[in-house]
């Protein structure tokens, strides 16, 4: 499985997450799931949006842009 971690596109075998981290400290985090077909994501606009509004409320930064 591949993930975005630390702003890389990577394995998710070589995540490796502090102890001081917010996800651990403080149970701080999220996720989206989504459909892919054919290679393309489906609602990706939908998708990224419910994220970027996620993320605002708990004060976290997303390392990618979508335009």
């Amino acid at each position: 499985m591949k993930i975005i971690f630390n702003g890389k596109l990577q394995s998710h075998e070589k995540a490796i997450i502090s102890m001081r981290s917010k996800s651990i400290q403080l149970g701080v985090g999220l996720f989206e799931t989504m459909r892919v077909k054919d290679t393309k994501i489906i609602c990706l606009a939908m998708h990224w949006q419910r994220l970027v509004n996620a993320a605002k409320q708990l004060s976290l930064v997303l390392p990618l842009t979508f335009d």
